[in-house]
């Protein structure tokens, strides 16, 4: 009896021991309702903090701002250029470089790529070819077959290792002057060996300025070559800006579209706006004195621009190194013949034709221009496709 008394104890004991650590159990880790929940908050809290993104942060750069090099988190702006002479004193990216009477200065398509590792990583990257209906990821040039705009030459720009590159197709040539139609015999494209259904690249190289005055800090600037090849208004005939307004004559360069592409999209894809900040606007004179003549019934008004053309009386300047028509004479970019620029070979070098701003005296379609040989002359009707186009503006450094 006294024996059996004891194991009872005994067990008691046992199952109070049990008791009191399974209560002790769920004090620590509860396993129910809420407290569960509570449990899976703390677990995955620890977790986060276990694995807590530590940035690795990169310094500001001209053009980055402060980052971090694992994420997208960023800190401040970036630092900016410092030009100096022409370079920045950071990171040694050139704004302009002078070499004797020339400047580099913007950029703008001009040689042809040739290497054919570099055209297929190229063909690659641009993808669909474009067309009338769908034109993707390419842009129309908005070019003029039988006097009205169409959809058949598009171009697309795309970076590669950090150069800049432009694709130009097109699917119909495009003819001698917006009003005829498109036709391999009446196109400079297919003369200068550019063939529809294609893909040309063309590489974004500095543009070659001569500097033609230089007057206290500011240069007045002539493209070295033509560098595209466009009419100097869409249609040859009298227009009015609206039903109030009189009549205006075709080779009016205040209202050329020339003029108009001259200063919007020319200016904002060759320079960028460390170039916009040095490009002065220049006054340019349209008046009778310009234009070499003593009764010319076609002058405008003069006007103020950032790009412009020269005019009769600038391209006979020899205070502007014009000697000779030899000084005049330019070579043309590969760029500017795949657009149609007309050319003629002259003792052994390719020269192009290229616009002045000044009307002629006797026709109200036609605009002075210069030729392969140097010479100005008044065959360049304003809707012609085939005149080239050399650039000039007028620059201060600082």
């Amino acid at each position: 009896m006294k024996r059996s008394f004891v194991f009872i104890a005994i067990a008691l004991v046992l199952v109070g021991l049990i008791y009191l650590g399974i209560f002790a159990l769920e004090e620590e880790n509860p396993s129910s309702g809420n407290d569960s929940h509570s449990g899976s908050n703390q677990n995955q809290s620890s977790y986060e903090q276990t694995f807590t993104h530590i940035h690795s942060w990169q310094e500001a750069t001209c053009v980055l701002a402060k980052h971090c090099k694992n994420c997208a988190v960023e800190e401040g702006e970036p630092l900016g250029h410092d030009y100096l002479n022409g370079a920045c004193s950071r990171c040694g990216e050139l704004l302009y470089l002078r070499e004797g009477n020339f400047i580099y200065f913007g950029s703008y398509p001009q040689s042809a790529v040739t290497d054919e590792g570099v055209l297929a990583r190229l063909n690659a990257i641009v993808g669909e070819l474009p067309t009338a209906q769908n034109f993707g990821e390419w842009i129309g040039y908005g070019y003029y077959i039988l006097s009205q705009k169409q959809s058949f030459a598009w171009y697309n720009d795309v970076e590669l290792e950090g150069e800049k590159y432009r694709a130009v197709y097109y699917a119909k040539y495009r003819p001698f002057s917006t009003d005829r139609s498109s036709i391999d015999t009446q196109c400079f494209q297919d003369e200068n060996g550019y063939a529809v259904n294609s893909i040309y690249w063309f590489k974004f190289e500095p543009i070659k300025w001569r500097v033609l005055r230089e007057l206290d800090g500011e240069l007045f600037l002539l493209s070295n070559l033509i560098l595209d090849s466009r009419e100097f208004y869409t249609h040859d005939s009298q227009r009015r800006i609206d039903e109030n307004s009189s009549y205006i004559y075709p080779n009016n360069y205040a209202q050329s579209t020339l003029r108009s592409w001259l200063n919007g999209e020319f200016y904002n894809l060759a320079f960028g706006q460390d170039h916009s900040a040095l490009i002065s606007t220049a006054f340019v004179l349209n008046e009778q004195g310009s234009t070499g003549t003593e009764s010319n019934p076609y002058v405008c008004e003069n006007t103020n621009d950032k790009v412009f053309l020269l005019s009769y009386s600038d391209s006979m300047n020899t205070k502007h190194g014009f000697y000779s028509d030899k000084d005049r004479q330019l070579g043309i970019t590969d760029y500017a013949l795949s657009q149609g620029g007309a050319t003629r070979e002259v003792e052994g070098k390719l020269f192009g034709y290229w616009w002045l701003r000044s009307p002629f005296y006797s026709k109200e379609k036609i605009t002075l221009s210069i030729n392969a040989n140097g010479e100005i002359e008044n065959s360049g009707s304003v809707n012609s496709t085939g005149c080239g186009v050399a650039p000039a503006i007028k620059i201060k450094l600082s």
